[in-house]
């Protein structure tokens, strides 16, 4: 289950009333996903989707919200983040903090096909295009990878696992990542660095 944090019908009516999308009706569990807790709320005006962030801090959310933004005001497919009545995408709730999303149509495949992955590797590219130069104002919130930070969560997996397995690839990498001769001029953009198939939704 994807959720670790769970709501009752009246918390929710609660969060609501903060938006203009009409009153409570129903809640549902979206049991898809890992990390943040996620329901399919219903309304009297439609269908959304709530997240709460159980991992993530404020800033970090804040920076999540300014790209979907950025990516929907370019027409680039993901699901659209819904203002509230103080025209803001991120809000604090128990000491975490949550956002609305627009409900978005589409099926789970878990294994793709020449012409989905075709679509997905199409949709990639069309994102470093969208988002060059592009600079988020929160983007020190975020995770920016750099070799210094691969080689950080590599000993982190390591220290997890504990196996000799783990030890002998973390060398391999520490040795190959060491040696990366990476050009100042080489261009930093916005990417998806999770492309499982239950990340991405097929019409």
């Amino acid at each position: 289950m994807a959720v670790k944090t769970i709501f009752t019908e009246n918390e929710f009516a609660e969060i609501l009333e903060k938006y203009d999308l009409g009153h409570f009706v129903s809640s549902s569990p979206i049991s898809k996903g890992t990390v943040q807790t996620n329901y399919i709320l219903n309304t009297s005006q439609g269908k959304f989707v709530f997240k709460y962030y159980n991992n993530r801090e404020f800033a970090s959310v804040l920076c999540e919200a300014e790209i979907i933004n950025y990516l929907t005001s370019k027409k680039y497919p993901c699901p659209k983040i819904i203002q509230n009545k103080n025209g803001s995408y991120v809000t604090k709730y128990r000491n975490r903090c949550f956002a609305l999303f627009e409900y978005v149509h589409g099926n789970h495949s878990n294994t793709l096909n020449k012409f989905q992955w075709d679509q997905l590797l199409q949709n990639v590219a069309k994102l470093h295009i969208v988002v060059d130069g592009y600079i988020p104002k929160q983007i020190k919130s975020r995770m920016n990878y750099s070799t210094d930070l691969c080689i950080t969560l590599a000993e982190d997996k390591v220290n997890k696992l504990k196996t000799q397995n783990a030890k002998e690839k973390l060398l391999w990498l520490e040795n190959v990542v060491t040696n990366l001769k990476l050009p100042e001029s080489l261009p930093k953009e916005i990417c998806h660095g999770d492309l499982d198939p239950s990340n991405i939704f097929y019409k």
